[in-house]
Order: structure tokens, then sequence, then C-alpha cells
């Protein structure tokens, strides 16, 4: 919860992206959290996500979800909660090769 109270107090500033593009102030959406189900512990991300097993991840995903998302108002959300890397450790071989793997 307090990850999602931190995004709306940052929207609310106004603050805007550290580029020099002059993008518009942050939305409350986030990338997060990573569901990804460890699958191979040379990926290099695993501390990233909750577990080898789809149910926890599964739940992990909701829970988070639902912490970052419902605030002290009901009306509105706190923030906007984008799973993140749901199914892409399961993609073998190059990234380049054309989109099949």
């Amino acid at each position: 919860a307090i990850i999602g109270l931190e995004l709306r107090a940052l929207w609310l500033q106004n603050v805007g992206e550290n580029h020099e593009s002059n993008l518009p102030h942050i939305g409350l959406d986030c990338w997060s959290p990573n569901i990804n189900v460890v699958r191979d512990p040379r990926w290099g991300r695993n501390l990233e996500t909750p577990s080898e097993d789809p149910y926890v991840c599964g739940k992990f995903g909701a829970e988070y979800s639902i912490g970052l998302q419902n605030g002290t108002d009901e009306r509105y959300l706190q923030a906007v909660t984008t799973l993140k890397h749901f199914t892409a450790n399961s993609l073998e071989g190059p990234w380049y090769a054309n989109g099949s793997y």
C-alpha cells in the first residue's frame, strides 16, 4: 500500500519524468509487480519474482495489486498496476529472431 501512496503523492506534486524530452508528469501507472515464474536461475532477475510456483505467483500478483490500487478513497484507484513479465521468461531462443520461438 505504501508504494501506491508514494506514487499518488508524486502525481499530486506534478513530478515529471527525469528526461530532457519534457515529458508530462508521471501517471499513476506503475510496472509492478513482476509475476514471472522462476524457471531458470541463469535469468538473472530471480530476486524480483516471488516463486517457482504458479499458484504463489498468482496470489502474490493479486494481493500486491490490491494493496497498490486500493487507497483510502474508494471512488478512485490509488495507483494502477501493470503486471510484468508474465510469460517473457518462457521464451526460448534469441530475442532478435523474427518473433518466432
